[in-house]
This record gives C-alpha cells, structure tokens and sequence, in this order.
C-alpha cells in the first residue's frame, strides 16, 4: 500500500475559481483507493507555505496548462527542492501535451499523458516505469467498472455553482471528442461512454448529496437522439435539472431531440460555434455549415433553452470580414434574451494540429510571457496572435467593439479593458 497527494494549482487568473471542481483528481483518487492506496487530495497550494510531505510515498500535480504557467510550475519546483528524493509526478492536460518542455524542466519522475487511472497505480505499486508514461484512452468497458468519482460534502463545500438558483455540480457522460477542429488538443480523438447504468449511481449520488442540478461536462452531449433519450430518463428519474454542450449539427436537424431534453429538465445548451464565416471554418475543420450554426440556434430558442454561444475571434486567416460575418451572428439573436455568447482570442496550444503547422496557416504566435487562458479575471482574453489583415491590437479592439455593442448579451465582464496582449514581436 502506497501514499499518494494530488495537488491541484489554483486558478488566479479567473474571477473567481472556486465553481467546479476538477474531476480528474477526484476519478483517481476513488479508483486507487479501491486497489489498496491512500490518496489525499489538496486544491490549495501554495509554494510558500509547503506541507509536511514526509508521509506521503509519492507526490502528484494534476494541471491545465493555464494553472501551470502561473503557478503550478512554482509550486512544483519549491517542492522538489524541499524534498529532492521524493517521487514528484504529473498529471493532466498540460503534462499530456507539454511533456517534452517538463522533460526539460527536471522536476519530475513520472510524467503521465492520457487517461491516468492505470499508469498512476503502476507507479504506486512500484513497477519499473519511463520518465514518459503514455497511458493511452480507456474503454467503456473499463470506464464503466471504475467507481464512482471521489465526492466530499466537506470538499465540494468550497466550491460554489448554480444553475437556474439551484445547487449544481459536474458530471461526465463521456470522456473525448470525435469532432476534428484543429485548434483543439482534443481534436478526432476516440469518444468514449460511459455506460447508462454507471450514470444512474452517479446522478443519484449526486443528488442524495443534496445538488438538484448538474453540468454535463463532455465536449458534446446530444450526439445522438437515442443515447440523448436514455439520459434524459435519468435526468427526470432523479428530479435533476442541466445544462450542456450541445452539438451543431444534431441541434439544427433533429429539433424534435430539444423538446425531450426540455421535458427531462435540461434549462441550456452551449454551442462551440467559434465562427459564422464559412471560410474561417473550413480552415479549422469545424465541420459545420454556417446555415447550419443559424437554425441551431433559432431551433434551441425556439423550444424555449437558453443558448450560449462559444465563439473565438483570432483563428488563422481571420480578418475584418469575417469578423462582420460573425458580428452578423450575433447581431440577429441579439434582442432575444435566451441569447448569450462568450468572444474569446484563440491562443494556440502545443500540439494542436494548428500549433504544429503553423506553416500552413495565416497566423504569427508571440507567446513569451502568455498564461495560456482563453479566458481571465474581468472578461480578459490575452492576444497572442496575429493575421496578414489584423495586428494583436486589431483583434483586441474588435472583440472590446463587439462585447461593448451586444453586453446585454455577453456571457462575462464588459470594460474598456477587456483583453490584454503579449508585446507585438513582429
């Protein structure tokens, strides 16, 4: 039996960032407690106030790449000092596509990329591993036989979320995304499910914990009407009421789909449009038509859900066209006030397909300095991009322009100041 810790960074570069907690963390530490371990979990650290880590065999981090930038890294380094034989590890999005700069960075003993479950209980049950652990996707059938996730009243106590006034947490249905958009670190990866009698216990835990609302967290939730079906009957067998990522296309051609997900208590969906320029899309192979992205929404309003909208100004080829072709967008749902949309500056992550060929598209990246956050604390955006036809300031004053014009619409904080940007390095 082994000791283990996972540290979780904070957030300080949000508002406030303590809304949903990180289910990754609480998925290991249920699952390698049920083959023997002791797994302690603590999402406040801080690099100059160390706990006693004697008692622990192995000393973890789960980071996204924004935690790591601005403090994770810190964090780590001071604990690798402070107990230099101790086994540290990494976890998480940033160790799964920044592992060759960790490598360089020599904090670590283990860096885990990929679903963590099986690589971390290899190392606590001391097998001789590589530096590098690619740990590779589970399957449904393995997913499915886990536990169920880790959850403390007293934990999830510190973290504060609401949906329509009530009490609400996360969920997962799924894990991965098939869709192939290019500025995604996701991008045509195996979707996997988890299965409908694992989802009952979940939601029925969650709710004799005393949260009458969720987020379903997967990428993108109604992929198909059956399996959209069959969790619609759990939502209203458990009185739960949510909000989730919706899916353009399932959401512009089957609207008979929103009806029964209104009816089992879902009050919005979140649509990941990034652009209505039909050029934009095709060069980041949404796969969408922008016809498409127009009924999707006027279907979800329409059935009478709130609709947000995700969208991204700064993808490569943008310019002051297609901007207006967006603007267009949001301009005609504008007035109604089921409508919300969030504008953030695409920052471009290692080992997304446009990060790794960057020769093939019309962008210039100025990343020295950047947090690596779409989205910061007062409706910030950093920019750390540029076009042919727009500077860094360009994109920063259009997207103020816009949020400034629909901020009744806005899903964040308007201001003068909305974005802040990298030092021009052309």
């Amino acid at each position: 039996m082994a000791k283990a810790i996972i540290f979780i960074p904070r957030s300080p570069f949000l508002d406030y960032d303590r809304v949903m907690p990180f289910l990754g963390p609480m998925y290991l530490k249920s699952f390698l407690e049920s083959k023997g371990h002791i797994i302690d979990i603590d999402d406040s650290p801080d690099k100059d106030n160390i706990p006693d880590l004697e008692k622990y065999d192995f000393i973890s981090i789960s980071s996204t790449t924004p935690q790591y930038f601005s403090n994770g890294h810190d964090f780590a380094k001071a604990v690798k000092e402070k107990y230099p034989e101790k086994k540290i590890i990494i976890g998480g999005a940033h160790a799964r596509n920044y592992y060759q700069e960790i490598i360089e960075e020599g904090i670590f003993s283990h860096i885990v990329r990929g679903d963590g479950e099986f690589a971390f209980l290899d190392i606590l049950d001391g097998k001789e591993l590589p530096l590098v652990i690619n740990a590779g996707q589970l399957n449904s059938e393995q997913m499915g036989s886990f536990p169920l996730p880790w959850r403390d009243k007293e934990f999830l106590s510190k973290y504060t979320y609401f949906i329509e006034g009530k009490k609400a947490t996360t969920v997962m249905a799924s894990r991965y995304c098939p869709m192939r958009c290019k500025f995604c670190e996701e991008r045509d990866s195996n979707l996997t499910l988890y299965p409908m009698e694992r989802l009952d216990k979940e939601l029925e835990e969650i709710k004799n914990l005393g949260y009458e609302a969720v987020m379903f967290y997967d990428d993108i939730l109604p992929l198909s009407k059956e399996r959209t079906e069959k969790i619609c009957e759990l939502t209203k067998k458990h009185g739960i009421i949510f909000r989730c990522n919706g899916h353009v296309r399932t959401m512009s051609h089957q609207p008979e789909l929103l009806k029964i997900m209104k009816d089992a208590g879902c009050v919005e969906i979140c649509l990941g449009i990034e652009s209505t320029d039909q050029r934009i899309l095709d060069i980041v192979d949404k796969g969408n038509k922008v016809e498409e992205i127009f009924q999707a929404t006027r279907n979800v309003l329409n059935s009478g859900l709130k609709l947000s909208a995700y969208l991204i100004i700064g993808l490569p080829g943008e310019s002051k066209e297609s901007i207006a072709n967006t603007e267009k967008y949001i301009a005609e749902f504008s007035g109604n006030p089921l409508f919300t949309f969030d504008y953030t500056i695409f920052y471009p992550y290692r080992h997304t397909y446009i990060r790794e060929n960057l020769q093939e598209f019309d962008l210039q990246v100025y990343l020295e300095g950047s947090t690596g956050a779409y989205k910061q604390a007062g409706g910030i955006s950093e920019c750390c991009i540029s076009t042919s036809s727009l500077s860094q300031e360009d994109i920063v004053k259009e997207r103020e322009r816009i949020i400034e014009k629909y901020k009744h619409n806005f899903r964040g904080y308007a201001s003068s100041n909305l974005a802040k940007s990298s030092p021009d390095q052309k």
